[in-house]
């Protein structure tokens, strides 16, 4: 039997019983994230999702309208990010910067949330329009919900904290930068966490 591909991603294309809507929705969604985690935004069509979903493009126009929704269907999945990152850090304060590069970095590293991080982050760097919806989110939701309840000082010293932890991730998990990329995740959370800790607690 012919293994059947996609032509535009080389996985296997998808077969057996024609899906429902939802089901076609998240199946759409699943291989809109894995193109934007590979590709960032501007190396992913809405074409080559159609492809890798084995789903005409009409069908993800009309669920998701453009590409820009396609993708802002994507960031949706980690909506409640913000608001876990705040739970963790509800800590003694000598222990904020530990738990805060433990939640993140462990996040980067998870099947659940790594994908929708390295899609964001790959697609930001590549495509302004990406950029400017991210934009929008950490100034919008994401500070507020990361920061509610929190002691003012350190609600207005969390995004120099965040912006560090940005910088790490870069590195690690899209630049692959040997050293940082290479280096065991519970060494690398110790030698992040004396300077967020000089952040967060100068």
């Amino acid at each position: 039997m012919t293994d059947q591909r996609s032509a535009r991603t080389g996985r296997p294309a998808r077969s057996g019983r024609r899906p429902g809507a939802n089901d076609t929705r998240e199946q759409i969604l699943r291989s809109a994230l894995t193109l934007f985690s590979e590709h960032g935004y501007g190396g992913t069509t809405i074409r080559a999702v159609a492809s890798d979903a084995a789903v005409d493009p009409a069908l993800v126009m009309h669920f998701f309208g453009s590409k820009d929704q396609l993708f802002a269907a994507v960031l949706a999945q980690v909506d409640d990010l913000p608001a876990r990152i705040g739970q963790s850090l509800q800590c003694e304060p000598e222990h904020l910067a530990h738990r805060l590069a433990t939640f993140y970095l462990t996040g980067w590293e998870s099947e659940e949330i790594g994908p929708v991080l390295r899609a964001v982050l790959r697609s930001a760097s590549a495509s302004e329009e990406a950029a400017h919806r991210l934009r929008e989110a950490i100034e919008g939701h994401f500070l507020r919900d990361a920061t509610a309840g929190m002691d003012p000082a350190l609600a207005e010293r969390l995004p120099f904290a965040m912006a560090h932890l940005f910088g790490i991730a870069t590195a690690r998990y899209v630049l692959q930068v040997g050293p940082v990329a290479n280096l065991p995740l519970e060494e690398l959370i110790e030698i992040v966490t004396p300077g967020l800790d000089a952040v967060l607690r100068p």
